[in-house]
């Protein structure tokens, strides 16, 4: 069941389970699979309707889920995959008798619709193909996280002086500046050994320095010490509480810790105290992300596009993800053309980009991308395994498990578990 729900976001609820051999007992019904699964004759409209009900099954909203699919089969009542999916749910939530009606529905419509769809026996058992990677997360570039660092600390310290009288102070704040813009520069080239010593002998004169504290953490935080970076990051925060940048780190640490609530009650802290903080928004649309608030995520990218002039090709790649996880296909669409069309190619994005178009339908189009993809990277498990799935959408299973194979050997896990109900 774990595995079903980290997996829900897929083109279709498809488990390969000797289609051949179901073929060659049933020779008066043979039938693409493309037909049998709707993908030629279904409208924009239920795919998007059916990918809203997937949706709020991961997030374990039954009736919710159900509600879509019930408008899928009131427009379209030979909608194969809509009775199967309700089905499922419905047996999820101890519905049986009216689960066994649509399994039966299903059935009577297409003799291969257990087979094809992905259910045997009674449905109990249902695979979901993956068509993004276990983590979308991208982060932004390193340096571009540090702009901002130092724009704060610039006009921290240029506020401090003012406000002091005192010659003294003035020169520690100097003093103290001197000692971080250097560590910030090592830091930037990753050079935190060196970057850390100088972090270390601010706070050997300035032991209760919170931009310090805040700079030793952000390095135990770049060497996976999390930990410790934690603990110097809360000593910042409790210092001065007002120390937005401090509080950001400190979401990016408990993000990495796997603890995304923290990280997002730590991002809103941030954004509490300053409203610009443009990185700020880009990562907690990833932390909404993670916690299934996709609406909120997207919103959050977009105020990051609009605050940032679309500088960062990483936030439309994000963005495109998460349209297409809202079933806004066409607005997916035109980001991850954007990014293609402004960055190095990457086989990934050319995945992306494939997934994208089979979730439309436009299966060829879906192919021509994988075997870039391919074509760039021929170790990428991922895109053999979803261009396993547009072949056998067009009707070629021998095709599909060629690059089932292909991705099981690479040690794509999904792929061997597919391989073993279809590829015979």
């Amino acid at each position: 069941m774990k595995k079903f729900f980290l997996n829900i976001f897929s083109l279709s609820l498809i488990i390969f389970s000797g289609i051949e051999t179901i073929e060659a007992q049933l020779p008066v019904r043979k039938m693409p699979v493309s037909q049998a699964i709707n993908i030629d004759r279904q409208s924009a409209t239920d795919a998007r309707s059916l990918e809203f009900a997937k949706e709020a099954l991961f997030n374990q909203n039954f009736m919710e889920a159900i509600d879509q699919v019930d408008n899928v089969i009131a427009s379209d009542p030979y909608h194969v995959e809509a009775y199967l999916l309700r089905g499922y749910i419905r047996e999820l939530i101890g519905m049986k008798q009216e689960a066994k009606m649509d399994f039966e529905k299903a059935q009577k419509l297409n003799p291969y619709a257990f087979p094809v769809l992905g259910y045997s026996g009674n449905g109990k058992q249902l695979n979901v193909l993956a068509f993004n990677s276990a983590s979308n997360l991208e982060e932004l570039p390193y340096v571009a996280k540090y702009d901002d660092y130092f724009s704060y600390l610039d006009e921290m310290f240029s506020n401090k002086v003012a406000d002091t009288e005192s010659d003294i102070l003035e020169e520690k704040y100097d003093k103290e500046w001197r000692y971080l813009a250097k560590a910030i520069q090592f830091s930037e080239n990753k050079n935190y050994t060196r970057a850390m010593e100088l972090t270390d002998q601010l706070l050997s004169e300035f032991p209760e320095s919170p931009l310090g504290l805040d700079m030793k953490g952000l390095l135990l935080m770049k060497t996976n010490r999390l930990d410790e970076a934690e603990y110097y990051l809360q000593k910042a925060v409790k210092l001065d509480p007002n120390f937005s940048i401090a509080w950001y780190n400190l979401s990016v640490v408990s993000r990495k810790q796997g603890k995304p609530d923290l990280s997002l009650s730590h991002l809103n802290r941030a954004l509490a105290i300053q409203s610009d903080l443009g990185k700020a928004y880009f990562d907690r649309a990833l932390v909404k992300k993670q916690l299934g608030d996709k609406s909120g995520a997207l919103d959050d990218y977009n105020t990051f596009i609009n605050e940032q002039g679309g500088n960062y090709l990483e936030a439309f790649l994000n963005r495109g993800l998460t349209l297409k996880m809202l079933g806004d296909f066409d607005g997916a669409l035109r980001d991850i053309n954007l990014v293609i069309a402004n960055s190095d190619e990457s086989a990934a994005l050319y995945k992306y980009r494939g997934n994208i178009y089979l979730l439309m339908g436009k299966t060829e189009l879906a192919l021509r991308d994988y075997d870039k993809a391919i074509e760039m990277d021929p170790t990428y498990e991922e895109a053999y395994f979803n261009r396993g799935i547009a072949h056998l959408n067009m009707g070629f299973p021998s095709r599909a498990c060629v690059d089932f194979a292909e991705s099981s050997v690479l040690g794509y896990e999904d792929a061997s578990e597919k391989m073993r109900y279809f590829c015979r």
